[in-house]
């Protein structure tokens, strides 16, 4: 096969979303794995630089956030404490049209007691909508939570439906829920990055 063959090849892998390695040769050279990011999702925040997150953590709950080594690169580590408070949030302006995008994928690892983790989204209007994980805050080694924006629900702010068309804040929350079967306490959470789904 010609350099003009194996281009055809990996211009239809990259199209249909292809993450996995490639192989390539071109003008005789040796062939060669090149690996190419895949096409269906978009990075919200890498956390290589957290100066765009504030914490709001009221009474009887302790909140550290640093930046620390994640799975690639850098990550968001939150460590905290309930005494008697039952949640605090992380929080960051987002000002997107996140209306053609399916949902949202994070990557973390945690240790300590078992808290229960929401995401939440705030339009320009001030409605909230908001879901938890499919995981709880202490899986000890990375894990990927993907959440469809279909799955989100209303949480709070003016009535009716979320405009995804005006996105202006993500969240995330850390709630201590005896509903759920949470524990309170001491935790950690590592967020390596957010993305979402296209």
């Amino acid at each position: 096969m010609n350099a003009h063959g194996y281009f055809i090849i990996l211009y239809a892998l990259l199209v249909s979303g292809c993450s996995s390695q490639v192989l390539i040769r071109a003008n005789g050279a040796p062939m060669e794995y090149k690996s190419f990011p895949s096409l269906s999702s978009i990075m919200i925040d890498d956390m290589d630089d957290l100066g765009e997150w504030t914490s709001y953590v009221g009474t009887g709950v302790s909140v550290a956030v640093n930046r620390v080594s994640g799975r690639s690169g850098n990550a968001m580590e939150i460590t905290y404490n309930f005494s008697t408070g039952k949640s605090f949030s992380v929080a960051r302006d987002y000002l997107e049209d996140l209306s053609h995008y399916r949902g949202i994928r994070l990557v973390y690892r945690g240790e300590g007691n078992s808290n229960t983790m929401e995401i939440r989204f705030e339009d320009e209007k001030g409605t909230i909508y908001t879901s938890k994980l499919h995981y709880k805050t202490n899986p000890s080694s990375w894990i990927t939570d993907e959440l469809l924006f279909s799955g989100f629900t209303f949480s709070e702010g003016s009535v009716g439906n979320i405009d995804w068309s005006e996105i202006a804040m993500i969240d995330i929350s850390v709630i201590y829920s005896k509903k759920d079967n949470d524990e309170g306490g001491y935790g950690k959470i590592v967020i390596d990055h957010m993305e979402l789904v296209d």
